[in-house]
């Protein structure tokens, strides 16, 4: 009977840590497509191409444009969940972890001291060595060293001033990091370029 409940607990844990994560994901990038489309944005884009999206799908453009990025970050996170509850080696009771997006199909989960690499290709999900393909971007390197230190205030003034310099972004970047931190119950997302 111990055995039992003690499954059941943990199995709730786990269904509770992946409903909050999803639940402040979702939080956090739902202003992307929940807005209003007001007069002023609605001027920004030209008449003919509103007309084209109209007479094309039966919207105008930014109608479109909001449910593709809400499209998005439900895929987005489906992603995240694959490579979350693909590694058993994990502490499935400590939920704190670092997830970083390297791209469009590429992934480092940091846990528990542990850094494990991950590629999704269509619907499989497969252990990478990407370690190797990384290992000598200096960049990449102190991005994780900043991790690895628990440093994450570091790295949000790293990703506010990089992100003032658009002629940075625009010249010096060859990849996106998308960097989620999860701690203590709480998401919080960093955008970074090397």
């Amino acid at each position: 009977m111990f055995r039992v409940l003690l499954v059941l607990s943990l199995l709730s844990i786990n269904f509770v840590y992946a409903q909050n994560f999803s639940e402040q994901y979702i939080k956090k990038l739902s202003p992307t497509w929940d807005f209003e489309i007001t007069d002023s944005l609605q001027r920004t884009i030209s008449p003919v191409l509103d007309s084209f999206y109209i007479k094309s799908s039966g919207v105008g453009f930014w109608e479109i444009q909001k449910k593709l990025r809400k499209k998005e970050c439900f895929e987005e996170l489906e992603r995240f969940n694959k490579v979350l509850n693909y590694e058993q080696d994990f502490n499935t009771s400590e939920f704190d972890f670092v997830l970083l997006k390297m791209g469009l199909s590429n992934f480092a989960l940091y846990q528990n001291q542990k850094i494990q690499y991950y590629q999704i290709q269509g619907n499989k999900i497969e252990e990478s060595d990407l370690k190797e393909k990384y290992r000598s971007n200096k960049k990449f390197i102190a991005i994780l060293n900043i991790i690895k230190e628990d440093r994450k205030d570091e790295l949000v003034r790293l990703a506010k001033k990089q992100n003032a310099d658009a002629r940075f972004i625009e010249k010096n970047y060859s990849l996106q990091l998308d960097i989620l931190f999860y701690k203590n119950g709480k998401l919080d997302l960093i955008y970074y370029h090397i």
